[in-house]
């Protein structure tokens, strides 16, 4: 029973230890935060960049 309780106190141990999980969520908090970001830029200028492309459509097409 001693080494089944050793094993898992050492497995314990190495997880409180391990920083792959909180690191995987703080780059998920990054990426998160981005596609607000974009999204907000998407919709605030989003009317603005369709006129923009239309417009160039427009030269391309004439040209």
């Amino acid at each position: 029973m001693v080494p089944i309780q050793s094993f898992l106190t050492y497995c314990l141990q190495n997880y409180l230890k391990s920083r792959r999980g909180a690191t995987a969520v703080e780059y998920g908090l990054i990426v998160a935060g981005i596609t607000v970001l974009i999204l907000g830029a998407v919709f605030a200028f989003g009317e603005e960049m369709q006129s923009l492309f239309e417009r160039i459509s427009d030269i391309l097409n004439g040209a």
